[in-house]
């Protein structure tokens, strides 16, 4: 998530030399990647550092995977945002960077309304499943929720 979040990149080395994978194209589903076999990741190359940025997660137990969380990364000057990035985990086999909830933020003042705003639709973007650890709708609401707080700690900082 925080590679995705962080515009970052995969540098990959393998028999026939070296490839960089944007973070997007590199988590192909539950415990698969764009490696090919014979190859190593060899580094990881991230973007510069937003203005303010958090992680929200939740799981059951303290070490276990996520059952949703969500990561937001900001930008700011003269009191409006100027970029902002929405990545959520454990709502699909993949993380998601929601477009739909950077919108929202975008040119805003990223005041409480607007942060409700870009929870909710986030909330509305995600299709997530159901499994023993929680129903879709659950983890919409989480994902509302965890989005909620991770922007209201990326603005505070």
């Amino acid at each position: 998530m925080l590679t995705m979040l962080l515009d970052g990149e995969i540098v990959a080395r393998g028999p026939d030399g070296e490839r960089v994978i944007p973070a997007a194209d590199f988590f192909l589903g539950f415990f698969t990647t764009a490696l090919e076999p014979g190859e190593i990741l060899t580094e990881v190359r991230l973007a510069d550092p937003p203005d303010g940025a958090a992680i929200e997660e939740f799981a059951r137990r303290h070490g276990d995977f996520a059952i949703v969380a969500a990561a937001a990364a900001i930008d700011v000057e003269d009191g409006a945002c100027t970029r902002a990035r929405v990545v959520v985990g454990g709502v699909d086999e993949v993380p998601l960077r929601l477009e739909a909830a950077e919108e929202v933020l975008a040119g805003s003042d990223l005041g409480a309304e607007v942060i409700e705003e870009a929870a909710q639709a986030a909330a509305r973007a995600v299709e997530p499943g159901s499994d023993i650890h929680g129903s879709a709708e659950y983890r919409k609401k989480l994902t509302a929720v965890l989005l909620r707080r991770a922007l209201t700690r990326a603005v505070g900082r």
